[in-house]
């Protein structure tokens, strides 16, 4: 932060089940140091302001910490905060990370921070890396003053290893103390193609069918590199196109087609094979199961939801699935599934119906923290 300015930040507070009780005290050297919860008593999910008094520019950090009192097992949690103060303001102090995959000819898109400096006083700059030589490059503008751009640099960057690379901007007034920015470069091995679904399920019915799917869509996603890519597979399950130069980004518009073959039969079922998607790294295998019957089966959408939420705001919104037959209308049950630790947050409506009545799957995160979470709804048909 600038000196002579305050500063603030949000720290949120969450469970993994039931509500939990707590109170936030500053340390008592940190004077300086304030949060909106003062001396009250919080419960979550709760996020709250921490505040920053303004502070003379410092070279060493101001350090504090936070005691968080609860009512969990842990019962006490402390937080460190550090707080850099120097005579010129940096926002952001911390780059997006860069990342760069080996062998590309293009380097990441630059990035900037805006910086506020004093009047009458100019500014000069260094950088430095802590391996992997020079990649990182910077540049000053604005009259006066008033923003700072790094970039990569390409020829040094192409003869680095796959890896994390760290820098530090530093920016120095003629009077005062410095600033810095940190930066980060990600070097990654040559670009991979991902595959969603990682696996896919065709299901065929021989008599009486009105709709068996025998085409499915998949997702292949690269960095921003393009990538070299070909299908192989079982005689009887086909990639199609069958090879192609794959622009960066996620690419939909590839498809998998089965033939169900004459072995594969209502007594064989399920009938296992292999797509083999090859690019210049290691294959990948996506495994395809066909199930071959005489009586109607569901047909489902296996692709992968996900649910993105931010504490405090509203809840995600819920994807609808639409579960159909390969012939008569099916009745079906659906049960949601999650971690016991994680709570019950997955959601459906209804919980059974008949085909093709959609059903719509939710998330419920009100008391969930932050992290990454993985549940599984499965659909059931009822004899």
């Amino acid at each position: 932060m600038q000196a002579n300015t305050s500063a603030t930040a949000q720290l949120a507070f969450a469970s993994s089940g039931a509500p939990i009780n707590f109170t936030v005290t500053p340390s008592s050297a940190a004077t300086w140091l304030h949060t909106s919860l003062g001396t009250t008593l919080g419960a979550t999910p709760r996020t709250i302001t921490v505040t920053i008094d303004p502070l003379p520019a410092s070279t060493t950090p101001y350090t504090g910490s936070l005691s968080v009192y609860s009512s969990d097992s842990a019962g006490f949690h402390s937080v460190p905060v550090n707080v850099s103060v120097s005579s010129i303001g940096v926002n952001p102090s911390i780059l997006p990370t860069f990342l760069y995959p080996l062998g590309s000819t293009s380097p990441p898109a630059a990035e900037s921070a805006t910086l506020t400096v004093p009047s009458n006083t100019t500014v000069s700059l260094t950088t430095s890396t802590a391996s992997g030589g020079n990649w990182l490059l910077a540049t000053l503008s604005g009259s006066p003053t008033n923003a700072v751009t790094a970039q990569i640099a390409i020829a040094v960057a192409q003869t680095l290893t796959p890896a994390t690379y760290t820098g530090t901007i530093t920016i120095t007034p003629t009077t005062g103390v410095p600033a810095t920015v940190q930066v980060t470069l990600i070097v990654s091995a040559s670009p991979q193609l991902t595959v969603s679904p990682s696996s896919l399920a065709f299901n065929y019915q021989l008599v009486n069918a009105t709709n068996n799917v025998t085409t499915q869509p998949i997702t292949l996603t690269a960095g921003s590199q393009d990538v070299n890519f070909a299908f192989q597979g079982s005689s009887w399950i086909h990639g199609q196109p069958a090879d192609r130069n794959g622009p960066g980004g996620s690419k939909p518009d590839r498809h998998v087609t089965v033939t169900p073959p004459a072995s594969c039969t209502p007594t064989t079922s399920p009938c296992p094979g292999t797509l083999t998607l090859n690019t210049s790294g290691p294959a990948q295998n996506i495994p395809v199961a066909l199930t071959v019957s005489s009586n109607p089966l569901l047909n489902l959408n296996l692709a992968p939801i996900s649910f993105l939420y931010q504490i405090g705001t509203a809840p995600p919104p819920a994807t609808s699935i639409t579960p159909g037959s390969t012939g008569a209308a099916l009745p079906y049950t659906v049960t949601p599934a999650t971690k016991a630790a994680d709570g019950a947050w997955l959601t459906v409506t209804p919980a059974s119906g008949t085909t093709p009545t959609p059903v719509s799957i939710g998330a419920d995160p009100s008391r969930l923290g932050p992290g990454t979470y993985t549940g599984t709804v499965s659909f059931t048909p009822v004899a």
